[in-house]
């Protein structure tokens, strides 16, 4: 019987990008399809959704969270395990391949997502093993298949929550010495601004009356002042979705740990 080899993980994994920075994009895109649709079923009217980015550099651990949804706990192994068999539809949402989360198992040693569910009262962490993976496709005497490798690297765990709790967590573990510029959170900020867009750069400001006043017309929240700025061994960025349109609006926050001051920039993307 025709097997899928383990030079597919590969492709889909190291080969996947030139740009390490390119995981902040996929993980965002995922959370902000699962924002909008929350939104679009009115699932939580009284909160306000959002995705916040934690960079532990010490700990060389990055977190990317959104309050969304989640994933039911019997739909975990299906949606995160099956790969390239995204239920997406290309042209209505921001990721359909069902590869992108693949990604950041070439940066980290183990990459971990975490979700639970309104009315569950179990949290799923489902965990891959990436350094088990690189030893994998580096080992020329291996011939797995792509299936047996996926059944040897992830593994689950579950406990205990609250059933009112709700989120979709990416956690990369121990990420590489190669890749310190995915800890950097100065880098990571102006990369997220070109995805994530922050306010209008000066030379754009001609056009900017004319989106805001767009906004305006379309009841679309918003608000403009400058963002806090600061380099720091460790931060967050936060990016608060605002709008029903499926273009949402940014709120992008950069803190220090535990600190609550916010300072917002709304900008369509």
């Amino acid at each position: 019987m025709p097997k899928i080899g383990k030079n597919v993980l590969e492709n889909l994994t190291q080969g996947m990008y030139k740009d390490a920075l390119i995981i902040y994009r996929e993980y965002i895109q995922n959370a902000a399809d699962q924002i909008d649709k929350a939104r679009a079923s009115a699932a939580f009217p009284d909160e306000e959704l959002e995705i916040v980015i934690d960079i532990d550099e010490p700990a060389r651990r990055i977190t990317i969270e959104d309050n969304a949804n989640g994933i039911p706990m019997s739909e975990v192994e299906r949606r995160l395990g099956d790969v390239a068999d995204s239920d997406k539809v290309q042209g209505e949402e921001k990721g359909f391949r069902g590869i992108g989360r693949l990604g950041g198992l070439a940066y980290c040693r183990e990459l971990r997502f975490i979700t639970t569910y309104a009315g569950e009262a179990q949290q799923t962490t489902m965990i891959w093993d990436a350094a088990t993976l690189e030893k994998i496709l580096n080992d020329r005497d291996d011939h797995s298949s792509a299936e047996d490798i996926l059944d040897r690297i992830i593994r689950y765990e579950h406990a205990p929550c609250d059933e009112a709790s709700h989120f979709f967590r990416v956690e990369l573990l121990d990420v590489k010495a190669s890749n310190d510029r995915l800890l950097n959170a100065k880098d990571v900020g102006e990369y997220i601004s070109e995805v994530a867009p922050l306010d209008y750069g000066e030379t754009f400001q001609t056009l900017a009356p004319k989106i805001r006043s767009f906004i305006d017309d379309q009841k679309m929240r918003t608000a403009i002042t400058p963002p806090h700025h600061g380099a720091r061994s460790s931060s967050s960025i936060t990016i608060t979705f605002l709008s029903t349109a499926s273009n949402s609006i940014v709120d992008t926050q950069r803190s220090s740990r535990g600190t609550t001051t916010r300072s917002k920039t709304f900008t369509p993307i």
